[in-house]
């Protein structure tokens, strides 16, 4: 499958699914938690198609983040 990330990103990126979808769900669940605690996403975070989830780069991701 290919993933939905912007042109000026990969534009050829092939990635199969995380193992279940409450492996994807645990994945947007601690983005989400980075970003409520002072983290930046700039590539990725969100999941698709249930199983899938994107290639993801934080920013400003602290020691006390989860």
């Amino acid at each position: 499958m290919r993933a939905p990330l912007p042109v000026t990103a990969w534009t050829s990126v092939t990635m199969g699914s995380l193992i279940n979808e409450q492996a994807a769900v645990t994945a947007q669940e601690q983005v989400e938690r980075a970003v409520a605690q002072g983290a930046e996403c700039i590539l990725g975070g969100r999941r698709f198609n249930r199983v899938f989830f994107p290639p993801t780069v934080l920013t400003g991701v602290t020691r006390e983040s989860r």
